[in-house]
């Protein structure tokens, strides 16, 4: 096997002293090319459009936004700036931009869409996360654990869809740090469903609700953590004894 030569191997240096001149040389012609395109009056940004369903941002905080956005050119502006500026408005879920040529942004905004109110000063979204907006309108109340707001946004929309049998509304869901669960209907009726069952221990309530429809509308607490049955505190006027043939009642 022949030996690499003197000459030869001196040649190699060279050869990656030329390549990496000639990669520098490429980047600093890119970047003039870049610069000479963006001071072209064609491409200087002219507009930011919206786009998407929008029912809690106001016009005047998206113009601010837009007019904040919108500078530079086609070529050099900060896409991940203005997405961030636009996500930072408290009723914007996502923002995702993309350029048209050749002087605009286009934004389409996704809103939150307010399922509940989260604790004393939140509001949970149909996707089951918490976000923090100015909300005056009806809406049912979670409480739990940080990081559990999905999981009871879960347990809401099933007993949501249980209650329905009885035409019961639950209006608060809470899930304790213990994770026993407490469910309050529109009533003004108290659930608790404890750790373990929840599902069949609300299905047994329903059933008895079909028998006592009194007990639809009658305010109180119901005890569901017993294995055949359950304690019902109730106020107001009692229910007839036909009527909770079904529950076993302390008052």
């Amino acid at each position: 096997m022949a030996l690499p030569t003197k000459k030869t191997t001196k040649r190699r240096p060279l050869r990656w002293v030329a390549l990496i001149f000639l990669t520098l040389l490429l980047i600093f012609g890119a970047n003039r090319a870049l610069n000479w395109l963006g001071d072209l009056p064609v491409v200087t940004l002219k507009e930011v459009s919206i786009k998407g369903t929008i029912n809690h941002v106001s016009s005047d905080a998206l113009r601010a936004v837009a007019k904040q956005t919108a500078t530079g050119n086609f070529f050099t502006a900060d896409m991940k700036s203005v997405q961030a500026s636009f996500e930072n408005l408290k009723w914007v879920r996502s923002a995702s931009i993309r350029r048209v040529w050749p002087d605009r942004l286009e934004v389409t905004l996704e809103e939150h869409e307010p399922l509940a109110r989260w604790g004393t000063d939140a509001l949970v979204n149909v996707h089951g996360e918490v976000f923090h907006a100015d909300y005056k309108g009806d809406l049912p109340r979670f409480v739990g654990p940080a990081g559990s707001e999905r999981e009871v946004t879960q347990a809401y929309r099933e007993f949501r869809e249980m209650l329905k049998e009885a035409d019961l509304e639950p209006k608060e869901v809470l899930l304790s740090p213990r994770r026993a669960w407490q469910v309050k209907l529109a009533s003004g009726m108290v659930l608790d469903l404890g750790r373990v069952e929840t599902h069949q221990r609300l299905a047994r309530f329903v059933a008895v609700t079909k028998v006592a429809p009194d007990l639809r509308e009658r305010k109180g607490r119901a005890d569901l953590r017993y294995p055949n049955g359950f304690a019902l505190k109730l106020t107001g006027p009692a229910p007839s004894k036909e009527d909770l043939s079904k529950a076993k009642i302390t008052e």
